[in-house]
C-alpha cells in the first residue's frame, strides 16, 4: 500500500487538510492497533486533526474493548462503526471523517455470533465477510440517521 512506501512521507495534500483550511474538523478511523499499516502517520501527513484506532475504541466505555477484536486485524466492523457514530456525535461541525473497515480481510472470519448467519456460500470465503460488513454498514446508517448531523452529511463509500 502507498502508506507503507517512502513516498507516503512526502508533502501531501489531502481532502482533510484542504477542508481544515475551510474550518472543518477531520478524523480518520481505523479499528486496528494504533500505528498499524502506517494509517496514523498517513492521516497526520494528509491533514487529519485526529486519528481513532483500537486504543481509542478500547477507551470508549460504550464499546466492547478487546472482546470486539477479531484476533488478527482489528475491531469487528459492526461494533467499530457504532463507535464511529458515538465519536462523531461529539465533533464540532462542519466535519469530515474517513473510516477504513477491516472485516473483509484474510482469514475471512465473521464474529462467532454470526457464524450461522453468514456462511461460506458461492465458493469464496470473502463473501460471508462482505455480507457481514454490509449488515454492519446498515446498522451504522440506522444509528447515524437518528443523529442531528445526519441530514447535512454526504456519505461516500469506496
Amino acid at each position: 500500500p502507498f502508506f507503507l512506501t517512502p513516498a507516503s512521507m512526502n508533502d501531501l495534500t489531502g481532502l482533510a487538510g484542504m477542508l481544515h483550511d475551510k474550518g472543518y474538523y477531520s478524523a480518520f478511523f481505523h479499528g486496528a492497533q494504533n500505528g498499524s499499516m502506517g494509517f496514523e502517520a498517513f492521516a497526520r501527513a494528509t491533514g487529519y486533526d485526529k486519528y481513532f484506532g483500537r486504543t481509542e475504541y478500547n477507551a470508549d466505555p460504550k464499546g466492547g474493548g478487546d472482546a470486539d477484536f477479531d484476533g488478527m486485524w482489528a475491531v469487528w466492523d459492526e461494533p467499530y462503526l457504532q463507535h464511529v457514530v458515538r465519536m462523531v456525535n461529539g465533533f464540532k461541525q462542519p466535519f469530515v471523517a474517513s473510516v477504513f473497515t477491516a472485516s473483509s480481510h484474510h482469514p475471512f472470519k465473521v464474529p462467532e455470533q454470526y457464524a450461522a448467519t453468514f456462511k461460506d456460500e458461492g465458493g469464496q470465503p470473502i463473501h460471508k465477510c462482505v455480507r457481514y460488513t454490509d449488515m454492519a454498514l446498515r446498522k451504522f446508517f440506522e444509528a447515524a440517521s437518528k443523529q442531528p448531523w445526519y441530514k447535512n452529511t454526504v456519505f461516500v463509500l469506496v
